[in-house]
């Protein structure tokens, strides 16, 4: 049997092969209806797009480029869920790369993206320099940041509100009657590490707290740094009775330091984390945390990184989009 083809599809619907290609390619001229119907035929007719004459075609690869900072971290791995349900809806697919928080790396991923001519990136950047943001500018390739941003460039990106979800952990901190705490946190050269302590301090300060009431530690943004870090306090000495982990990853370092002291949580130190990753369950006890939406975070970075690849140059409009984060009380508190 024949392959289905285009002109096949076009006699099917009667509509024009132009129409049928744009539909399948998911281009805003082309009305939500119209696509509906000629992905419905084409699945039906069994339609398989033939990828090389498309790219020779259209001179696009209908790849999507994701670059992110540490796979290990849970909660990378619930914002590409996001990101593949919003490409496959669109008829994409991703090539995926990890920087392991390392610059060099960052940068070679960018360069390997482009050769392989993806038609956008998405960026999870490590944040130690804005080169590979600069590549992707002079490039003039469509690309979002996720995450986390350089304040003076001016491009997309999607993000959670890092200043509100600081704010939230502090207020049920101390409403919890806390009124000394530790911040451990990776490199506050990081938007989203800065800004937590921020909204974190903001409350502080105006419930008549000094900000010198929160102890900020650096380490890695790993388990094992919140474990370090979370020892090495302990050795020296601490008045804090909560402590605020950047990451629920860290968070879980942080909780097994605790155990290794045979100090209770929460009633000796209260701890809480940031993400809302799944393993926050199945922690002992169950980990207090801000919810950040990376489901929704992942799938809105593609929806718009998908608008301006099929957007002419001329007319992409730059757009912050800001997730708003919640809450989520469990047992750490």
């Amino acid at each position: 049997m024949n392959a289905v083809t285009l002109k096949d599809l076009a006699k099917e619907l009667n509509l024009s092969i132009n129409t049928v290609s744009r539909a399948l390619r998911n281009m805003p001229d082309i009305s939500e209806e119209t696509k509906k119907i000629v992905r419905e035929t084409a699945e039906r007719m069994n339609y398989q797009t033939n990828m090389a004459a498309s790219m020779l075609r259209t001179n696009r690869s209908k790849a999507i480029g994701v670059i992110v900072s540490d796979i290990n971290n849970p909660v990378f791995s619930g914002m590409i869920k996001g990101v593949t349900f919003a490409c496959k809806e669109a008829g994409y697919s991703i090539l995926l790369s990890n920087t392991n928080e390392d610059y060099e790396e960052e940068l070679s991923a960018v360069k390997s993206m482009l050769q392989r001519n993806v038609d956008g990136i998405l960026l999870f950047p490590s944040m130690v320099g804005d080169g590979s943001v600069q590549e992707l500018i002079a490039k003039k390739i469509p690309f979002v940041m996720v995450g986390r941003y350089f304040s003076s460039i001016n491009t997309n990106i999607v993000m959670n509100d890092d200043v509100h979800g600081g704010y939230l952990a502090a207020e049920h901190l101390f409403q919890k009657g806390h009124r000394n705490f530790i911040y451990i946190t990776g490199s506050l050269k990081m938007s989203s590490s800065s800004e937590r302590l921020t909204g974190f301090r903001q409350y502080l300060t105006e419930h008549g707290l000094s900000e010198k009431a929160v102890e900020v530690h650096e380490t890695e943004a790993t388990w094992k740094g919140g474990y370090k870090a979370m020892l090495n306090i302990l050795k020296i000495g601490t008045s804090a009775t909560a402590v605020f982990a950047f990451s629920d990853f860290m968070a879980m370092g942080i909780l097994k330091a605790l155990r290794k002291h045979n100090i209770h949580v929460p009633s000796q130190m209260a701890v809480i984390g940031y993400d809302d990753i799944d393993f926050c369950e199945l922690t002992v006890p169950a980990l207090t945390t801000i919810d950040m939406s990376k489901f929704r975070l992942g799938k809105r970075a593609a929806e718009l990184l998908i608008r301006d690849i099929n957007t002419p140059a001329k007319d992409r409009i730059i757009q912050r989009i800001i997730m708003e984060p919640k809450l989520i009380v469990r047992e750490s508190t």
